[in-house]
């Protein structure tokens, strides 16, 4: 079995104001060889809609711990 968590799909990476999630999904090629189990995990076309995008001063305060709690 081959778990992947995605975030090689749903993050935009050149997003530099914070962490930009967007929709996305993979699915992982999978061969074995004489050498072990090789994985390439493949994209399908997607829209690649926003889902949310969380500001850089938040998850730096977050880091700190000096984030107001969730109400």
């Amino acid at each position: 079995m081959i778990v992947g968590g995605g975030l090689h799909t749903s993050v935009d990476i050149l997003y530099r104001k914070g962490l930009r999630i967007v929709e996305g999904a993979s699915f992982g090629l999978c061969t074995l060889r004489p050498s072990g189990l090789s994985v390439s995990f493949a994209p399908p076309p997607s829209e690649r809609r926003e889902i949310s995008v969380h500001r850089l001063d938040r998850l730096k305060a977050l880091a700190r711990g000096d984030a107001p709690s969730a109400k």
